[in-house]
Formats: structure tokens, sequence, C-alpha cells
């Protein structure tokens, strides 16, 4: 550990910079410590250089890689790692791996969609709060759709500068009053442009329903057609017998009077 920190201290000096091949070799040394899986090596390294604009590179990618409790502060403050690497690590590793990223003082639209696709709504609310992010227009749909079913989505998305009229009318009736207040005032939605959205989303919807393949019906129509088969005979004798008992109100009118007048003579 305190060999960690003194090749640590060796390359941050500013006053006597190190050569080339002087920084290479403390490179080579401090990444054969943090081949020794040892936590208190690589938290002192962390501690060391995280807000250091001169992290190694490799280094920072070793780190951030780790446990979300050495890798956190890294992936939050390190100025080495690029967004390629940001983005690879998103995509390998869990949601607080992202979580720490969308805390970035500067989060690139690239980066911003590679953490929101993870569909994670902490991720999301994350980004959407980050003053610091930069929304796409793919973005800014994604969260809007997903505030329909994840509440504490709602305010972060609506107050981005990148919200547009459209996200926030296919929002509308999810808001809460003072959202709905707010939408207005800023975007100027008339209610028939919010009816307009509401209808074609519900189009669509049922659209998607008619499309689902009715599962629980073709599973049951060889039970019925079992029944039916079983009935034989006795469906045709039921159907005869319900249409002579509703035969009369089938005739015609003047049929019906002239048997009454019969019935009446008699």
């Amino acid at each position: 550990v305190q060999l960690a920190g003194m090749l640590a201290d060796i390359f941050l000096i500013e006053d006597s910079p190190l050569s080339l091949r002087e920084e290479e070799l403390v490179n080579e040394l401090i990444d054969h410590l943090l081949q020794n899986h040892t936590p208190a090596i690589r938290s002192q390294l962390v501690a060391k250089f995280a807000d250091a604009a001169r992290m190694p590179r490799r280094m920072a990618l070793t780190l951030a890689n780790d446990n979300i409790s050495i890798a956190g502060r890294v992936l939050t403050t390190s100025a080495a790692l690029t967004d390629e690497d940001l983005i690879s690590i998103v995509e390998a590793r869990g949601a607080d791996h992202a979580k720490a990223i969308a805390l970035r003082a500067r989060v690139s639209e690239a980066l911003a969609d590679a953490l929101i696709i993870t569909g994670d709504a902490g991720v999301m609310k994350l980004v959407a709060e980050n003053l610091g992010a930069h929304l796409s227009s793919q973005a800014i749909n994604i969260v809007t759709d997903a505030a329909r079913l994840a509440a504490e989505l709602r305010e972060p998305i609506m107050k981005r500068l990148e919200m547009t009229a459209e996200a926030a009318a296919r929002l509308y009736w999810w808001m809460s009053q003072d959202l709905r207040r707010y939408a207005l005032r800023r975007f100027g939605i008339a209610a028939i442009d919010v009816d307009g959205v509401r209808h074609r989303l519900e189009s669509v919807e049922g659209q998607a329903e008619r499309k689902r393949p009715a599962t629980g019906r073709v599973a049951r129509q060889p039970e019925q057609q079992r029944r039916i088969a079983g009935r034989g005979d006795q469906s045709h004798v039921h159907e005869n017998a319900h249409r002579n008992q509703s035969a009369p109100r089938n005739r015609p009118l003047h049929t019906l009077q002239r048997q009454s007048h019969q019935v009446g003579d008699r």
C-alpha cells in the first residue's frame, strides 16, 4: 500500500515532470500492483489519482471495471476515460456502474443514449436530472415513453431543455396537475392537440393488441370441438325445438290476425 502511494506521488509531481521512459516505468509498476487483488492497494491508487487529470488510462480502465466500491469515483470523475471507454463499461457492467457514469459533469449524446437504452429507470432519472448531459431526440422519446409507467421520470424529463411539445403531449395524460399546467405554459399545448395525440396512441395500441395471437382462444378450440362432437344429433333436436317455439313470432301479421278470427268464430 505504501509503495502504491509513493509511485502515485512520483507520477503526480508537477515540479519535476517525469521523462517518457520514467513515466513508462512507473506505469508498469502501477500495473503490476493493480494485478494484486488487495482492495487496500486499489483504494489507495483511487484516492491518489481519481481527481487527477494525469491518471494513466490503463489504470483508469482497470479501476473502472472493478467493483463499484472501487470503480465509482473513477467512473464519475476521471478525465482519462473516453466516451468509447465509458460506453463499453455501460454495456458490459451493471446498473451501479451506469449510475456512477450518469453523474459525470459532462455526458455526451452518445453516452447518454447508451445509458438510457439500458432501460433502468434509476439510470434514466440520473441522466435526466444531470444538467451536464446532452440528450438526443431518441433519448427524449425513450424516457418520455418510460415515464408513462415510471412516475419518478416525469418531472425530470419535462424540465429538460431538449423536451419537445410533441413528447410533452404524449405524456400529458400521465402527468400531475402541476406538470400539466407547466406543460401548457411552456409549450402552449391546446386541448385538441393533446386529444389528437391520445387518439393516435390508442389507435396504435389497439392495432398492436389485435395483432397479438389469441393463444387462449386457440387453446380452447379443440375442447369446444370435442364437446360439439359429443353432443351428436342432440344439437339438431334442440335447434328444431327452438325453431318451433319461435315460429309464431316470425309469422306475418295478417296470418296471425286471420288465425285469431278463426278462433273467435269457433
